[in-house]
C-alpha cells in the first residue's frame, strides 16, 4: 500500500503543478489518477483534496458545473473528516463559483461563514481574502456602502499585518467602487437633467 500511496501522492502532486503551469487537461488526468488510487485504498483527506484541485481547475477553464460538482464531493469529505479549516476554504471558493453563476446571495452567505471561521481563528490573511471577495460581490449587487466597509475593515487588518500586497489590492478595489459611486451618480444626473428638459 505504500507505494501506491507515494504513486497517488505524485498523481496529485503533478496535478497541481500542471494547473500552475495553465496545463488544465494534463492537471485534470492527474487528479483522476490519484481519485482512483485514492478511491481504491479509502484515504478521504487525500480524495477530499483531489476534488477540491480539480474544482480550481474547471474553475480555471470556466466549468463551472463540474467545477461545483468536484467542490461539493471535497467539502462533503471534509465535514466527514471535521477539518474545519478545509471545510471553510472550500466554503471560500464555492463562494465564487456561486458568484459567477450569479448566485450573488448564496456567495455572500458562504463568504460570510468563511470570513467568520478566519476571524475567530486569527487567521488574518485569509479574512483579509474573504473580505476582498465580499467588497467585489456586494459591488457588483451596487451595494457600494457595504462594499466599502467590507474594504476599510480589509486595510485595518492588512496594516495590522504590515502586509503591502494586500494593501495594494485593496486600494485598487477603494478606487473601483468611488469609480462606480461616481458613473451611478453621473447617470442619475442624466436621468435627471433629461427629465428637467423634457418638462420645459
Amino acid at each position: 500500500m505504500g507505494d501506491i500511496f507515494s504513486e497517488s501522492k505524485s498523481y496529485s502532486g503533478l496535478g497541481i503543478t500542471y494547473r500552475k503551469m495553465n496545463k488544465c487537461k494534463e492537471s485534470l488526468e492527474m487528479h483522476s489518477r490519484a481519485i482512483q488510487i485514492r478511491t481504491k485504498i479509502n484515504n478521504k483527506n487525500g480524495l477530499a483534496i483531489n476534488y477540491c484541485e480539480q474544482s480550481l481547475t474547471y474553475y480555471d477553464m470556466g466549468k463551472l458545473g463540474k467545477a461545483h460538482t468536484s467542490l461539493k464531493k471535497g467539502l462533503s469529505l471534509f465535514k466527514e473528516l471535521n477539518n474545519k479549516r478545509a471545510l471553510n476554504l472550500g466554503k471560500y471558493e464555492m463562494s465564487k463559483i456561486y458568484f459567477h453563476k450569479g448566485n450573488i446571495d448564496k456567495g455572500i452567505e458562504l463568504l460570510n461563514i468563511a470570513l467568520t471561521y478566519f476571524k475567530n481563528e486569527k487567521d488574518i490573511p485569509y479574512y483579509i481574502n474573504c473580505l476582498l471577495q465580499l467588497s467585489i460581490m456586494y459591488r457588483q449587487k451596487n451595494n457600494i456602502k457595504s462594499a466599502l466597509a467590507s474594504l476599510n475593515t480589509a486595510m485595518k487588518e492588512a496594516k495590522g499585518i504590515k502586509n503591502d500586497a494586500f494593501v495594494d489590492k485593496i486600494l485598487i478595489e477603494i478606487e473601483i467602487c468611488n469609480l462606480v459611486n461616481s458613473a451611478n451618480g453621473n447617470i442619475l444626473l442624466k436621468i435627471i437633467n433629461n427629465l428637467k428638459n423634457d418638462q420645459i
